[in-house]
């Protein structure tokens, strides 16, 4: 039997705003990880105080075949601030 190895791709600087259009980013932060999908965005350091202070972003790395685009649309970021809202939400405050 063989086994598939999953890979990642080292990602965009955490600081900097990105959007995704293909594929899947992971975001890793101090306390877990989670996906950030095709058609979100990630705001980098315009990222809301209470959201940073939540998540403690650390990384980004993305999935094969993931493209992100430095040039981030206002409909885009709004997806992605909902996201990351609702990943606050479910993991609860972090100590």
């Amino acid at each position: 039997m063989s086994r598939t190895r999953n890979t990642s791709i080292p990602g965009p600087n955490i600081q900097q705003p990105f959007q995704v259009l293909t594929g899947i980013a992971v975001i890793f932060t101090e306390h877990y990880a989670f996906p950030l999908p095709a058609g979100s965005a990630w705001p980098g350091e315009a990222l809301p105080a209470d959201l940073a202070e939540a998540l403690y972003p650390v990384s980004v790395e993305l999935l094969p075949g993931t493209i992100t685009e430095n040039e981030v649309s206002s409909s885009a970021l709004e997806a992605g601030l909902i996201l990351l809202r609702a990943v606050v939400l479910m993991k609860g405050p972090m100590e």
